[in-house]
């Protein structure tokens, strides 16, 4: 997130830090676009609002971090059984690795599931006009672990203290199973070396769990006017093992006097994505004040619900009939990538943890319907904006064009 001050207006454009940012918001007038959503995070609540879910609903992503998990736990697990009589040598570093090992994918579910049971999903009211946000109880942001990658010193320290350690520890087995007085200095010379690191290297640690213990990760709600969210598409080009990656998201920050850091990102696969995900959510905001089926979010398609458990079982007796000869091969991978416990872990965060926090009496509070006659309206200048440039729009012109921007500079 920006500060306030950095925040672009509609139809600016930046390019910092290699990120380049557009401004849609505040004061959203309509793109031109056509209003879609392909995003696995948009949905749809029981009461028919519109919501941004906290989860990715893709299968997909979590089959590779529970398979990623699985096999690596199977790695240490085939370690142990195979170390034999020197499990007393590996003790002290990897016994240790391992314990770090566990410990950082317990504080990564713990704390990922804590916060989607604690944070509502995003909500948009548009008999309110606003949007419902939610920011920690605790000053500043939630203590996040040390980097070991990307932190030269860390690293070095890491590397040099499993290396001194793991050989002090083996030298030491060795003198202890011969009893030769040769093994001391490959014992005092390593351990004198590894031990100081190791310590440096824990330090950043001990200081993130003890940050840890002092946060407090309770959720307070935020109704933000809609019309002062700022949003911005932003992308930036980078560099991975695999080529030339892009990244691209948009985003929504509330204003200042909110709080620093309150908002949330979407990603997004281009520019067109993000403009069309904007005009759904913004054509909501216009025209969802009697009911989402008076705006295009009417076209969502969420009864079928396809991360659940009932929905994977759809997908096997779909496969079944339409490719019986392919079907127990695709069976027998989707067990063996842990397909049936992605969808029962998707199904336990977005209908269990994500509907714990809906279930909050502030959050139902904020949820209820309004008296026809409590309505808010859209500013007029809102409204006087999106007519001239749906006027534009009819003549050819784009939202990009120079004719359009123009008239948004008219408003910002």
């Amino acid at each position: 997130m920006q500060s306030d001050s950095s925040l672009l207006k509609c139809g600016e454009t930046t390019t910092s830090n290699q990120v380049e940012r557009l401004g849609l918001s505040p004061l959203p007038i309509t793109t031109g676009r056509k209003p879609i959503a392909v995003s696995q995070f948009i949905t749809t609540t029981e009461s028919g609002l519109l919501k941004i879910r906290l989860v990715n609903a893709d299968v997909h992503l979590t089959q590779m971090f529970l398979v990623q998990f699985s096999i690596m736990s199977s790695m240490i697990v085939l370690f142990w059984l195979n170390v034999g009589e020197t499990w007393l040598a590996a003790l002290p570093i990897f016994g240790f690795g391992t314990l770090c090992f566990f410990t950082m994918y317990y504080t990564s579910f713990k704390d990922n599931n804590q916060a989607l049971a604690n944070r509502p999903p995003i909500l948009l009211h548009p008999q309110k006009q606003q949007i419902l946000l939610a920011k920690p109880l605790s000053d500043g942001p939630m203590p996040t672990p040390p980097p070991v990658i990307g932190n030269n010193k860390l690293t070095i320290l890491t590397i040099v203290a499993f290396f001194g350690i793991g050989m002090g520890s083996m030298s030491l087995f060795s003198y202890f199973q011969s009893g030769d007085s040769e093994y001391f200095l490959f014992i005092t010379f390593p351990l004198v070396l590894g031990s100081p690191c190791a310590l440096l290297a824990l330090k950043p640690w001990l200081t993130y769990f003890k940050s840890r213990r002092h946060y407090n990760g309770n959720q307070v709600i935020l109704g933000v006017p809609w019309e002062s969210l700022s949003i911005e598409y932003q992308r930036h080009d980078g560099m991975n093992q695999w080529g030339t990656v892009s990244l691209q998201n948009i985003t929504f920050t509330a204003p200042a006097e909110y709080g620093n850091n309150v908002g949330f990102s979407l990603p997004v696969y281009s520019k067109e994505e993000a403009l069309s995900l904007f005009e759904l959510i913004r054509d909501y905001m216009e025209n969802g004040a009697e009911g989402i089926e008076h705006t295009a979010a009417n076209n969502i398609k969420t009864s079928s619900a396809s991360y659940s458990r009932a929905g994977y079982r759809r997908l096997i007796l779909k496969r079944m009939r339409k490719t019986p000869l392919i079907y127990p091969f695709w069976r027998l991978l989707n067990i063996v990538t842990l397909r049936y416990v992605s969808h029962w872990y998707l199904e336990y965060q977005i209908d269990t943890l994500q509907q714990k926090a809906l279930d909050r009496d502030d959050v139902k509070a904020w949820l209820a319907p309004l008296p026809k006659e409590q309505w808010v309206a859209q500013s007029a200048e809102l409204t006087r904006a999106n007519t001239q440039a749906r006027a534009l729009y009819k003549t050819g012109v784009r939202w990009e064009d120079e004719a359009m921007q123009r008239l948004i500079k008219q408003y910002t």
